[in-house]
């Protein structure tokens, strides 16, 4: 699910709707969950979204003009100070968030040590996903993100789960009270974790809590968290199982009957997908996600073009002899350019994209390719894309 951030930054579709990867950055504004039984609806969702909409719209200026700096301490013996760099517009496509370090920029994957403090067992969380946010879909119920230097081995087959790693690093869940920003290190205490078995891969999902939370002292294995955050377990369980099926595919599985390993365990797991980042950072050509050529389900909100024109004739033909084979057979290609943000790679794909958005399409199966295309949109004064074009329903 997630992916290594290499850069990271928000996508908006071509309808203009905006993927959203930033959080919020004023903590008058953050929420806290729920000490009551925990029951996930419409009104609070919708309640939650209106509230980080309506405090983002207010610091969008400071996002597309400053830079932000903070300070974290990323290891067990040294205090590392970094600068989360944000360029461009908070809405726009140019929106990026940066990594720098004291000799200068840094990936937040590699060179970010996952342990805070190893003698207690503290972790870096890299947070990609603000809690109550939808960059990749709707309403994250806890900050989301990855443990750096860790990854789940695609070439291992997981005996507990008789499924490969996801070739991704581990993915943990915070639940904390505070809202958390995009790119924000925070330092975790790992209580458990979830085994996801996600379109045939093991999809480990961490559950912690942040070591600065009112409640940490009192969080020190799974059975905790239904203790002081009673529901939220069950919530989380049914949230993976259910969060791909609005765009078409079927419900998640789960190993150990969606059942949640303790503390020691998901320690043990971290540990294992530890080593595989080592080994993995060895090889003289390795095979990271974001290289492999590898075919991906993105969601059409998440891709976006590279190219000023299309010729509106040419797509209404596309539209016109549609086939639904190309929703699935690879043949749209597209370059991960960082969280929840794709660029469309050829002409071909092109058409065959904006088709899909003519017709509705939630999803594509997409190749993804090495290398970088030219952004010849970005390149173009105003950095922006008009696509104007009528279609009554005897238009094709």
């Amino acid at each position: 699910m997630t992916s290594p951030m290499w850069r990271m930054g928000c996508a908006a579709s071509a309808g203009g709707r905006l993927a959203l990867c930033a959080g919020l950055t004023n903590s008058a504004n953050s929420s806290s969950l729920p000490r009551t039984p925990f029951v996930v609806d419409d009104t609070m969702f919708r309640q939650q979204q209106r509230s980080a909409h309506r405090s983002l719209t207010s610091t969008q200026t400071f996002y597309a003009k400053a830079v932000a700096k903070k300070e974290h301490n990323m290891g067990s013996t040294d205090s590392v100070s970094y600068e989360k760099i944000e360029r461009g517009s908070l809405y726009g496509n140019d929106y990026r968030i940066f990594f720098k370090g004291p000799n200068g920029f840094i990936s937040p994957w590699h060179d970010i040590p996952l342990y805070a403090d190893e003698a207690n067992k503290v972790f870096n969380m890299v947070v990609e996903i603000p809690r109550w946010s939808n960059a990749k879909m709707e309403g994250y119920i806890w900050n989301y993100g990855a443990l750096p230097q860790t990854w789940e081995n695609p070439s291992h087959v997981v005996s507990e789960t008789g499924a490969k790693g996801d070739n991704d690093p581990i993915d943990v869940v915070e639940i904390g009270s505070k809202v958390h920003c995009s790119g924000d290190i925070v330092q975790v205490k790992v209580l458990g974790t979830l085994a996801l078995i996600d379109e045939g891969e093991t999809d480990w999902k961490l559950v912690s809590i942040d070591v600065n939370d009112p409640l940490a002292t009192e969080m020190n294995s799974i059975g905790d968290v239904e203790k002081h955050f009673p529901g939220l377990l069950k919530a989380t369980v049914e949230w993976f199982r259910i969060y791909k099926i609005p765009a078409g595919k079927p419900a998640n599985e789960f190993a150990f009957n969606g059942e949640y390993k303790d503390r020691e365990y998901a320690h043990k797991i971290i540990e294992e997908t530890n080593k595989f980042w080592k080994a993995l950072i060895k090889e003289v050509s390795p095979k990271l996600n974001t290289l492999m050529g590898r075919e991906k389900d993105v969601s059409t909100r998440l891709i976006r073009p590279t190219v000023p024109e299309i010729d509106i004739t040419q797509l209404l033909m596309f539209v016109k002899r549609w086939d639904p084979n190309w929703e699935l057979d690879g043949s749209i290609k597209i370059y991960d350019e960082g969280i929840a943000q794709y660029m469309l790679v050829d002409p071909q794909s092109h058409y065959k994209y904006f088709a899909a958005i003519i017709l509705s399409k939630p999803s594509l199966r997409c190749k993804l390719v090495e290398e970088e295309p030219e952004d010849l949109l970005d390149q173009e004064t105003g950095n922006k894309f008009s696509l104007v074009c009528l279609i009554t329903k005897n238009s094709y």
